[in-house]
C-alpha cells in the first residue's frame, strides 16, 4: 500500500494520526504543530508521488485560533465543525449533538 511508504518517515512517538484507506487525520496541541503536520505529510507524500487533495482536505479544532491552517503550497485548507470517522461523528465544540442527530436520522430511515 502507498500509505505504508508514507508512514515509515512520519510516524514518531505515539500515534497520534488516525488511518483509514487514504484518509488521514493527524491530531495535534495547536495550530501551528498542525501547520507543520499538514505540510510534513503533503511532502511526504510528493516524494511517493502522491498528493494532499487540497479540495478535500479539511481542518477541525476545539479551541480558538485566528488564521487558516496552510498547506506546503500556502493554500489555505477548509475550517469544519465536524468529523466523520467509521461512522462516528466528532463535532469541535465537544458536544454530541451531531452524533445523537445521526443516529436517530439513521433509527427512522430502517
Amino acid at each position: 500500500m502507498a500509505l505504508d511508504t508514507v508512514l515509515k518517515h512520519l510516524l514518531e512517538g505515539p500515534p497520534i494520526t488516525l488511518l483509514y484507506a487514504d484518509d488521514v487525520a493527524p491530531f495535534a496541541d495547536s495550530k501551528a504543530e498542525l501547520q507543520l503536520k499538514v505540510q510534513k505529510w503533503q511532502l511526504a507524500l510528493a516524494d511517493s508521488g502522491l498528493k494532499l487533495n487540497t479540495k478535500k482536505a479539511e481542518v477541525m479544532s476545539s479551541i480558538e485560533e485566528d488564521g487558516p491552517v496552510f498547506d506546503a503550497n500556502r493554500i489555505a485548507l477548509a475550517q469544519a465543525k465536524e468529523f466523520k470517522y467509521m461512522g462516528r461523528v466528532l463535532s469541535a465544540d465537544g458536544t454530541v449533538e451531531a452524533a445523537v442527530r445521526g443516529r436517530i436520522k439513521c433509527a427512522w430511515m430502517k
